[in-house]
């Protein structure tokens, strides 16, 4: 089912591409990804000050993370995407987990928050 939604969104979006869009419905792309990139960075800053609060390796160590990066509003939905982040990782490398951190984890905190407006 997922699959078929995500082909067909695709295809969505390259016919739409395809159609030849006018340069200003482009614009709010473009800042779109601006603010994007802005939440990104205070989210791998929030992780960056919050990672040394927990440990990824305990329970207890994630939870302290969780609370630090998230109102417990949000937790169940960041732990969700984290736990699937982490599933699609390979955390075995150090270059796995380094994303995890740096990367999927502000990105889970992004559209938590997105979700929770």
């Amino acid at each position: 089912m997922r699959k078929t939604l995500l082909a067909i969104s695709i295809a969505l979006a390259l016919g739409l591409t395809a159609c030849g869009q006018k340069a200003e419905r482009h614009t709010p792309t473009v800042t779109t990804n601006a603010q994007q990139q802005v939440a990104l960075k205070a989210a791998q800053e929030q992780v960056a000050k919050c990672i040394p609060k927990g440990s990824l390796l305990t329970k207890p160590g994630r939870q302290k993370i969780y609370d630090c990066v998230a109102p417990p509003a949000q937790q169940q939905a960041l732990k969700a995407c984290v736990l699937k982040a982490a599933s699609d990782a390979n955390l075995a490398t150090k270059a796995g987990r380094t994303k995890l951190r740096d990367e999927d984890l502000p990105r889970c905190i992004v559209q938590t928050q997105k979700g929770n407006k």
